[in-house]
Order: C-alpha cells, then structure tokens, then sequence
C-alpha cells in the first residue's frame, strides 16, 4: 500500500525530498513505517527522530497520521491504511 509522508522541521531543511510516497505492506503499523522511513532516511532521521526518543523516551517531532497526533504507546498498534498521510513534525509546530 501507498503512504504519503511529509518531514517537517530539521529534516525537512536536511534532506532534498522532504514529500514523498513510501510502499508498505498491507496492514503495516505506524511502527513498521518508523522503521522502514530509518532504512531509507539513515543518519538524519536516526539523529533527529530515533536517537533523542530512544535516549529520554520524549519525541522531539510528533507522527500525525491524517490529521492527527499519535502517541508513542500507539505507534505499533495503530494500522495504517492505503493513501493515509503521515506528517513528522517538531513538537513546536505540533504541540506538546
């Protein structure tokens, strides 16, 4: 399935394509897009997404998934569905 993703913030100034369309598999979790955005994205969003919330267990950017902000207890349950935007944003544009 197709997932739209938009990167905010610092990754957005980081990297060249901060709008793009990612293939996961059916039934995928906010998780498994995590993890695959890792794969692709490498260093930039290992520092500025993965590193400061596995270290202090705080998100410096916040997922949104069609509009709406997701908690971390939430991302390995919450499926996401075919054409669903996923933004990355700091929590300064998101709310905290």
């Amino acid at each position: 399935m197709r997932v739209n993703v938009t990167l905010l913030g610092s990754m957005k100034m980081k990297l060249k394509n901060n709008e793009f369309s990612i293939f996961l598999p059916e039934d995928s979790s906010l998780q498994d897009l995590i993890s695959s955005l890792s794969n692709r994205l490498g260093d930039v969003f290992e520092a500025e997404f993965l590193k400061p919330f596995r270290e202090s267990g705080q998100a410096l950017y916040v997922p949104i998934v069609n509009g709406v902000s997701i908690r971390p207890e939430k991302w390995k349950t919450l499926t996401l569905k075919e054409g669903d935007s996923v933004v990355f944003a700091p929590l300064l544009i998101a709310g905290g």
